[in-house]
């Protein structure tokens, strides 16, 4: 098993390839290139903590949509493109993740670090340094996201611990349990291949998911505070993500 890279499984579909989608739900100027160009050009290359990564794009559809997602550069050699995957069928959410997680496992042996991320997210500057900071001091025993879900502050509900009795800190960022993401998390590649059918088996089905895998293999799961990347969905967006990260933001 390598030690030092990370594979992304990075999930695209045909729906809003306009350079600006406006639908209600989405944030105004959002489109699908410049969540690439965040993920991409506030990679930080070099750094101690952080290790490179391969990224596999995912395209669920019948057509090449990879032009939307360029790799201008390959940052030193930290960041580079693995392999483009067309299904040339439209999967939906559902069965594309899963074709996610399952091309996950048959090359987990490959890496240390496993990252499943779906095309509507935004990652702010330095994201891989915290999101390596979270897998570091989860100890290979939690699933990691940078998304911070705004039903922590509202629900009441979890059923496996207080999760707000639950809060760390690691070098560079405060970090808390919770029960739910948007099926782009983080996890080391041994930690993924004991949870994997978990995953399978509940699918998009997240916070039942991660209820699961906490009850039956101890596993949490650790989300930053404050969210250092965002689900593109309004009223879910990451506290402190202003507009100007979608239309502004020189990524």
């Amino acid at each position: 098993m390598s030690q030092d890279k990370m594979l992304i499984v990075y999930r695209a579909c045909e729906n809003e390839t306009t350079v600006e989608t406006i639908k209600p739900y989405r944030p105004f100027g959002f489109n699908k290139t410049k969540n690439w160009l965040s993920l991409q050009n506030n990679f930080t290359p070099n750094h101690p903590l952080c290790c490179p990564c391969d990224i596999t794009l995912v395209m669920d559809g019948e057509n090449d949509i990879s032009q939307m997602f360029p790799l201008l550069n390959d940052h030193n050699g930290n960041l580079r493109i693995r392999e483009k995957i067309l299904t040339k069928r439209k999967l939906g959410n559902e069965k594309s993740y899963i074709y996610c997680l399952e091309y996950a496992y048959k090359h987990a042996q490959e890496y240390k670090y496993i990252y499943f991320l779906e095309d509507d997210y935004f990652h702010k500057l330095f994201w891989n340094v915290y999101l390596n900071d979270g897998l570091h001091i989860s100890d290979s025993t939690s699933v990691v996201s940078l998304y911070d879900h705004p039903d922590r502050y509202t629900r009441d509900d979890d059923l496996v611990y207080d999760a707000e009795k639950h809060i760390f800190i690691g070098d560079f960022s405060h970090w808390r349990y919770a029960e739910s993401t948007t099926c782009t998390w983080a996890t080391s590649s041994e930690l993924f291949i004991k949870i994997y059918t978990f995953a399978t088996h509940y699918g998009i089905q997240d916070r039942k998911f991660f209820r699961t895998i906490k009850k039956e293999c101890d596993v949490n799961l650790l989300t930053a505070l404050p969210g250092i990347s965002t689900h593109l969905h309004e009223p879910y967006i990451s506290p402190f993500f202003t507009l100007n990260y979608f239309y502004n933001s020189q990524v």
